[in-house]
């Protein structure tokens, strides 16, 4: 019978288990398995040196922050001015608890040259300027007050410490001034009343020539607008116009003087303007001015009162002395019967136009 591997193995008989030989090479590692999960965070190190100080453009003075040089922006890298705050919500608040907050600006760290913008406790704003008078004020119900420390009252009140016997002072020491930088003929000021139901209006008009300049009152005869209502009219040279239904405004002429006398004695029994009655004379009497007429150019108007005892004449007249001219400080009167005579009347009532 042949011998085959097969007949070898099934015959032979294991013997004892050999000694363990040597380790074999570490063969390749294999793929890198999935990361585990996180362990506990270990104990913070020790505190590391500290670092060198990092620049800054503020100074410390004990406990205020300063900055000499250049200018600060808040919301903006360019600023313009000392202190510039830019931004669509660009607004600086300044509150204080125990006073008045406001502003100061001083010129060089003066004292004087110095003015200040400050909040009272009621609410209230004034101004100052010249040091720490107070100059202007608007209260909290929003009335201004320019020259008082007081706004109530009025929406504006104006003040100004000033007196004079003269009208010297009134070019540099006015109340309110309105100015106008034209030139010519045309150049006006005014002062508009505004209402819900018409405008009024006081204007000046200036002029080449004295006579034209005026100030002009407007008031309208219908709602709208009162611009070509002029209703009253001082002129440069005095005179005094007003609409009295004519339609426009015409130069008024006013009665200049008045009197009232006794024709036997001379005796005033009430005037305007006139300081004496002379009787010259039966029938002739001199009549003087308490402030002159600018010339002789006036007109006199006159009636009597006969006597008790002149009642049956009627034909009497008040006549201007032909023998003498009216002037500036008097003029003469004769009262005439109408036979050409002259008599005193119980009373003669004059009046004088220009």
């Amino acid at each position: 019978m042949p011998i085959t591997q097969s007949s070898i193995a099934s015959n032979v008989i294991s013997g004892a288990t050999g000694l363990t030989g040597p380790t074999g090479p570490t063969g390749p590692n294999g793929p890198t398995g999935a990361t585990g999960p996180t362990g506990p965070t270990g104990p913070n190190g020790p505190t590391g040196p500290t670092g060198a100080t990092g620049g800054t453009p503020w100074l410390l003075n004990g406990t205020s922050a300063y900055y000499n040089s250049g200018s600060v922006g808040i919301g903006t890298s360019t600023p313009n001015d000392k202190l510039d705050v830019n931004g669509t919500d660009a607004f600086v608040r300044i509150d204080r608890s125990n006073g008045e907050p406001g502003i100061t600006m001083r010129y060089a760290g003066s004292t004087t040259n110095r003015g200040d913008i400050l909040l009272t406790t009621g609410g209230a704003m004034y101004f100052t300027s010249g040091g720490t008078t107070e100059r202007m004020r608007i209260d909290s119900s929003g009335n201004v007050g320019i020259g008082t420390t007081t706004a109530g009252g009025a929406r504006l009140q104006l003040f100004i410490n000033k007196s004079n016997t003269t009208t010297t002072d009134m070019t540099d020491n006015s109340t309110l001034s309105l100015a106008n930088s034209g030139t010519g003929n045309g150049v006006f000021n005014c002062i508009k009343f505004a209402a819900n139901q018409q405008d009024m209006f006081i204007s000046s008009f200036n002029n080449n020539t004295q006579a034209n300049r005026r100030i002009g009152f407007f008031v309208g005869s219908v709602a709208g607008n009162a611009t070509t209502d002029e209703q009253v009219s001082i002129y440069g040279n005095g005179n005094f116009a007003f609409n009295s239904g004519y339609g426009s405004t015409a130069v008024a002429y006013g009665c200049r003087a008045w009197v009232m006398f006794n024709g036997t004695n001379g005796a005033i029994s009430a005037s305007g303007n006139i300081s004496y009655v002379t009787r010259n004379g039966t029938g002739d009497y001199t009549i003087g001015f308490s402030n002159g007429m600018p010339d002789g150019a006036y007109v006199i108007s006159g009636m009597l009162k006969p006597t008790s005892g002149q009642a049956g004449n009627n034909s009497r007249s008040v006549n201007i002395a032909y023998d003498t001219t009216p002037s500036t400080s008097s003029f003469r009167v004769r009262t005439a019967t109408s036979s050409a005579g002259y008599e005193d009347p119980q009373y003669v009532y004059l009046t004088v136009h220009r």
